[in-house]
Protein backbone atom coordinates (compact mmCIF):
# COMPACT_ATOMS: atom_id res chain seq x y z
CA UNK A 1 0.00 0.00 0.00
CA UNK A 2 1.27 3.61 -0.86
CA UNK A 3 0.40 5.84 1.74
CA UNK A 4 0.19 9.93 0.42
CA UNK A 5 0.08 13.05 1.60
CA UNK A 6 0.44 16.59 -0.12
CA UNK A 7 2.55 19.27 1.75
CA UNK A 8 1.80 22.83 0.85
CA UNK A 9 4.84 24.92 0.40
CA UNK A 10 4.04 28.91 -1.12
CA UNK A 11 0.56 29.93 -2.40
CA UNK A 12 -0.64 27.18 -4.90
CA UNK A 13 1.87 25.36 -4.61
CA UNK A 14 2.19 21.42 -3.51
CA UNK A 15 4.76 19.04 -2.69
CA UNK A 16 3.55 15.11 -2.55
CA UNK A 17 5.03 12.64 -0.53
CA UNK A 18 4.66 8.29 -0.36
CA UNK A 19 5.70 5.76 1.65
CA UNK A 20 5.22 2.40 0.72
CA UNK A 21 3.71 0.64 3.47
CA UNK A 22 3.63 -3.29 4.23
CA UNK A 23 0.73 -4.97 4.75
CA UNK A 24 0.33 -8.26 6.34
CA UNK A 25 -1.16 -11.06 3.40
CA UNK A 26 -1.86 -14.20 4.92
CA UNK A 27 -4.36 -16.76 5.32
CA UNK A 28 -6.45 -15.22 7.91
CA UNK A 29 -7.77 -12.41 6.17
CA UNK A 30 -9.77 -10.62 9.70
CA UNK A 31 -6.08 -10.72 11.14
CA UNK A 32 -4.35 -9.66 8.01
CA UNK A 33 -7.09 -6.48 8.26
CA UNK A 34 -6.69 -5.77 11.78
CA UNK A 35 -3.11 -5.79 12.08
CA UNK A 36 -3.02 -3.64 8.13
CA UNK A 37 -4.73 -0.93 9.61
CA UNK A 38 -2.65 -0.56 12.88
CA UNK A 39 0.36 -0.24 10.03
CA UNK A 40 -2.00 2.59 8.22
CA UNK A 41 -2.56 4.27 11.23
CA UNK A 42 0.84 4.62 12.60
CA UNK A 43 1.70 5.74 9.00
CA UNK A 44 -0.54 8.53 9.11
CA UNK A 45 0.21 9.56 12.80
CA UNK A 46 4.03 9.88 11.48
CA UNK A 47 2.72 11.98 9.14
CA UNK A 48 1.11 14.25 11.59
CA UNK A 49 3.62 14.63 14.09
CA UNK A 50 5.74 16.68 11.00
CA UNK A 51 2.45 18.15 10.34
CA UNK A 52 2.59 22.18 11.03
CA UNK A 53 -0.26 23.01 13.91
CA UNK A 54 -3.20 23.72 12.67
CA UNK A 55 -6.86 23.55 13.35
CA UNK A 56 -7.68 20.81 10.87
CA UNK A 57 -4.59 19.04 12.18
CA UNK A 58 -6.05 19.36 15.50
CA UNK A 59 -9.49 17.91 14.56
CA UNK A 60 -7.85 15.13 12.40
CA UNK A 61 -5.84 13.95 15.74
CA UNK A 62 -9.09 14.11 17.65
CA UNK A 63 -10.68 11.97 14.94
CA UNK A 64 -8.13 9.57 14.72
CA UNK A 65 -8.07 9.29 18.43
CA UNK A 66 -11.89 8.78 18.73
CA UNK A 67 -12.09 6.02 15.96
CA UNK A 68 -9.27 4.34 17.86
CA UNK A 69 -10.86 4.19 21.33
CA UNK A 70 -14.15 2.98 19.35
CA UNK A 71 -12.00 0.52 18.22
CA UNK A 72 -11.38 -0.71 21.12
CA UNK A 73 -7.58 0.64 21.31
CA UNK A 74 -7.96 3.08 24.38
CA UNK A 75 -4.49 3.94 25.19
CA UNK A 76 -3.99 4.50 21.63
CA UNK A 77 -6.68 6.55 21.71
CA UNK A 78 -5.21 8.90 24.44
CA UNK A 79 -2.13 10.69 23.52
CA UNK A 80 -3.88 11.91 19.86
CA UNK A 81 -6.68 13.80 21.61
CA UNK A 82 -4.77 14.55 23.86
CA UNK A 83 -2.72 16.00 21.66
CA UNK A 84 -5.52 17.86 20.09
CA UNK A 85 -6.85 19.27 22.89
CA UNK A 86 -3.19 20.69 23.44
CA UNK A 87 -2.64 21.67 19.88
CA UNK A 88 -6.35 23.45 19.50
CA UNK A 89 -5.19 25.25 23.30
CA UNK A 90 -1.54 26.68 21.74
CA UNK A 91 -4.13 28.01 18.71
CA UNK A 92 -6.42 29.66 21.46
CA UNK A 93 -9.17 27.23 19.13
CA UNK A 94 -11.77 27.71 21.68
CA UNK A 95 -14.26 25.37 19.92
CA UNK A 96 -11.21 22.90 19.19
CA UNK A 97 -10.69 22.74 22.82
CA UNK A 98 -14.21 21.93 24.08
CA UNK A 99 -14.61 19.68 20.72
CA UNK A 100 -11.61 17.58 22.45
CA UNK A 101 -12.66 17.69 26.11
CA UNK A 102 -16.34 16.55 24.83
CA UNK A 103 -14.06 13.46 23.11
CA UNK A 104 -12.28 12.67 26.44
CA UNK A 105 -15.19 12.79 28.33
CA UNK A 106 -16.79 10.03 25.71
CA UNK A 107 -13.87 7.94 26.44
CA UNK A 108 -13.90 8.64 29.91
CA UNK A 109 -17.36 7.07 30.18
CA UNK A 110 -16.62 4.01 27.73
CA UNK A 111 -13.19 3.04 30.10
CA UNK A 112 -15.54 2.91 32.96
CA UNK A 113 -14.47 6.29 34.65
CA UNK A 114 -18.16 7.94 34.85
CA UNK A 115 -16.83 10.45 37.33
CA UNK A 116 -14.25 11.99 36.02
CA UNK A 117 -16.37 11.86 32.35
CA UNK A 118 -18.73 13.91 34.86
CA UNK A 119 -15.67 16.81 35.80
CA UNK A 120 -14.97 17.55 32.25
CA UNK A 121 -18.55 17.74 31.16
CA UNK A 122 -19.23 19.94 33.91
CA UNK A 123 -15.55 21.95 33.49
CA UNK A 124 -16.97 22.39 29.79
CA UNK A 125 -20.21 24.22 31.29
CA UNK A 126 -18.32 26.10 33.55
CA UNK A 127 -15.27 27.69 32.07
CA UNK A 128 -14.81 26.91 28.17
CA UNK A 129 -17.45 28.39 25.80
CA UNK A 130 -19.19 25.79 23.47
CA UNK A 131 -21.05 27.15 20.52
CA UNK A 132 -24.68 25.56 20.77
CA UNK A 133 -24.29 22.20 19.18
CA UNK A 134 -21.40 22.00 21.71
CA UNK A 135 -23.41 22.42 24.46
CA UNK A 136 -26.23 20.74 23.56
CA UNK A 137 -23.83 17.97 23.31
CA UNK A 138 -22.09 18.43 26.52
CA UNK A 139 -25.39 18.82 28.35
CA UNK A 140 -26.90 15.65 26.95
CA UNK A 141 -24.14 13.66 27.73
CA UNK A 142 -23.74 14.80 30.93
CA UNK A 143 -27.14 13.80 31.57
CA UNK A 144 -26.66 10.41 30.26
CA UNK A 145 -23.51 9.88 32.16
CA UNK A 146 -25.52 10.60 35.91
CA UNK A 147 -28.47 8.96 34.49
CA UNK A 148 -26.29 5.99 34.00
CA UNK A 149 -24.92 6.19 37.57
CA UNK A 150 -28.20 6.45 38.99
CA UNK A 151 -28.45 10.07 40.05
CA UNK A 152 -32.04 10.40 38.49
CA UNK A 153 -32.13 14.30 40.13
CA UNK A 154 -29.22 15.24 39.12
CA UNK A 155 -30.07 13.70 35.48
CA UNK A 156 -33.26 15.45 35.66
CA UNK A 157 -32.05 19.06 36.62
CA UNK A 158 -29.30 18.67 33.88
CA UNK A 159 -32.42 17.94 31.01
CA UNK A 160 -34.01 20.46 32.60
CA UNK A 161 -31.17 23.10 31.84
CA UNK A 162 -30.64 21.53 28.45
CA UNK A 163 -34.22 21.91 27.30
CA UNK A 164 -34.22 25.22 28.68
CA UNK A 165 -31.20 26.84 26.22
CA UNK A 166 -32.95 24.59 23.43
CA UNK A 167 -36.37 26.65 24.10
CA UNK A 168 -33.77 30.16 24.94
CA UNK A 169 -34.73 32.66 22.10
CA UNK A 170 -32.68 32.59 18.60
CA UNK A 171 -32.23 28.80 19.07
Amino acid sequence: VIVCRSIRLNGARFRGEGHIVDVPRTDDVEADIRAGTIVLHAAYEAFAQCAPVSKMMASCLRSLGLARGFAGDRSGAWPLIESSRDMSRRLGDERGLVSAEITLAELCFADDEPDRAIAIARRILDTRKPNRRQLAVAMGNLTAYLFCLGRCEEARFTLLLALGEARAPGN
